[in-house]
């Protein structure tokens, strides 16, 4: 059953170790995730109702409307699921000896690493969904340079926040942590690279202290009862004393 107040992050045997012994997440460039309509499902609908204003062309100026400074921005994600004990999590992400790391919502919020968020599925009433952007584009500027590049920079967290309905099984929640191209190169610690079928994949590291980690759900499959005890050795050879570990209660065999 899911706990409100829990967002879990669904990983590897590998993956684990990583995340106890650095303390740290790993929040990947959005537009190498696995949706193959990320951001652009959202944006699509955006452009779709700013055409529909039909703004006539201005001589002098332009309007509040993003654009393509939107190719300036970059949105980092990591992602969580509202449910630890998901199958169709273990058999996307948890196939190499699954595990859910359930993180307190509120602890996450008060460390300042971005924006802590549910997914939303799907914009039912897109004019009501960019009401604000939609006002606001119609609003004629002097400045169009400068308003369309503050425009696009509010919009892609809004876009970032919606996916496909398809996927809406996920129950998904994001770490959304936004940067500038001219950025990346001076973070500390740096852009990272990972590797995927996709090809190297940017990456940005998200450090956390133990108390951000509330519980360990261990993915079924073998040896559970072993798996359990080696986790527990993990928490504990890396300081973190106050994590709740179970194990799934769904009875899928690899």
């Amino acid at each position: 059953m899911a706990n409100n107040s829990i967002i879990y992050h669904y990983t590897t045997i590998s993956g684990i170790i990583g995340i106890i012994t650095h303390r740290e997440l790993w929040a990947s460039d959005c537009q190498f995730l696995n949706d193959g309509a990320e951001l652009s499902y959202a944006k699509d609908i955006y452009f779709a109702e700013i055409q529909k204003l039909n703004l006539p062309p201005l001589e002098d100026g332009g309007y509040r409307i993003a654009g393509h400074s939107l190719l300036y921005f970059r949105m980092f994600v990591a992602c969580f699921c509202e449910d630890g004990d998901l199958l169709s999590q273990w058999r996307g992400y948890g196939a190499d000896q699954g595990y859910a790391l359930g993180f307190d919502i509120e602890k996450l919020r008060s460390l300042n690493i971005g924006e802590v968020v549910p997914v939303q599925y799907g914009i039912a009433n897109p004019a009501e969904f960019f009401s604000k952007e939609i006002r606001d584009a119609a609003q004629p500027t002097a400045h169009p340079g400068v308003v369309e590049w503050h425009t696009s920079e509010w919009l892609l967290p809004r876009l970032a926040r919606v996916k496909h309905p398809s996927f809406s099984e996920e129950r998904e929640w994001r770490i959304l942590k936004q940067e500038t191209l001219f950025d990346l190169s001076a973070q500390n610690p740096p852009t990272q690279f990972r590797s995927s079928s996709m090809g190297p994949i940017p990456y940005l590291v998200i450090t956390f202290p133990p108390e951000c980690l509330r519980e360990i759900i261990i993915g079924p499959g073998n040896h559970t009862g072993i798996r359990l005890n080696a986790v527990q050795s993990l928490l504990q050879y890396n300081g973190f004393s106050e994590v709740n570990i179970r194990l799934s209660e769904i009875p899928f065999r690899r």
